[in-house]
């Protein structure tokens, strides 16, 4: 999970400081389909980036209560930059943030996941023909329709993105 929410944790706090209770129930709806996010994964990280100097604290007095607030430094917004860069986080929690980067950036990155889609096709393809000669059971072909269908739709859905962000 440390690598799932250090991307998602600078995207939030580079919209406005939070303490650790609110990061926890922001991620949540942001990861949350992964798994829950502890507090046992979300303070290390933060200490971690801390220490890097990509986050600070302050102490916050609200009401008579005193709460610790992280806020992104310039060191963690490049940090969140070149992760929202990197081909291993997932193109879906990287759109989440996509108001935050270049549109350079941004149009890159929807191209190479249009690339992958497409080579993934082309390989689904390149199976299906070959299965056409051998006697495959019927489920089997069934699956491999189902992810050709689908990636498919998936490439077409990415290609009207990349379109519609050009004309912008």
């Amino acid at each position: 999970m440390p690598q799932t929410i250090e991307l998602p944790l600078l995207g939030l706090l580079k919209l406005k400081p939070m303490h650790g209770y609110e990061l926890r129930r922001r991620l949540e709806s942001v990861v949350g389909f992964t798994g829950k996010v502890s507090y046992g994964s979300l303070y290390p990280m933060l200490q971690k980036l801390e220490q890097r100097g990509q986050v600070k604290k302050t102490v916050v007095r609200n009401e008579g209560h005193e709460r610790i607030a992280h806020h992104i430094t310039a060191k963690g917004e490049a940090r969140f930059t070149e992760l929202m860069g990197e081909p291993s986080a997932p193109l879906l929690l990287k759109m989440l943030f996509f108001q935050d980067v270049t549109p350079s950036l941004r149009r890159r990155l929807l191209e190479q996941q249009r690339d992958e889609w497409t080579h993934r096709l082309e390989e689904r393809r390149r199976n299906k023909e070959q299965i056409a000669h051998r006697s495959v059971d019927r489920y089997r072909a069934a699956l491999l329709n189902r992810a050709i269908d689908h990636l498919e739709r998936d490439i077409a859905w990415i290609q009207e993105l990349i379109e519609k962000d050009g004309r912008q």
